[in-house]
């Protein structure tokens, strides 16, 4: 229980070992952005909110947000500013 109260997301790195050209380095990327969220029982649960189906493509938003991340992120957000507004892009 402790470990879900005090850890919101967990960020998940990928890397490609070979690197492409002789002078390039180790690429690494965000492979996805989880929720840690509770269960009813003293246990939890992780829920992707954001994921990259392989490195160099773009990281795509699952359309999952829990709310208890959603109210905090959108309280630090300027006036009028949501983050499922900035999610979604243009209507």
């Amino acid at each position: 229980k402790i470990f879900t109260e005090s850890i919101d997301v967990v960020v998940h790195l990928d890397r490609d070992d070979i690197p492409r050209t002789s002078d390039a380095r180790i690429r690494r990327q965000v492979a996805e952005i989880t929720a840690v969220a509770p269960t009813l029982a003293e246990d939890h649960t992780f829920e992707p909110i954001f994921v990259r189906t392989a490195l160099g493509r773009p990281l795509e938003w699952t359309g999952a947000l829990p709310p208890d991340l959603e109210e905090r992120v959108d309280r630090a957000l300027p006036g009028g500013t949501t983050l499922r507004r900035l999610l979604e892009g243009p209507a």
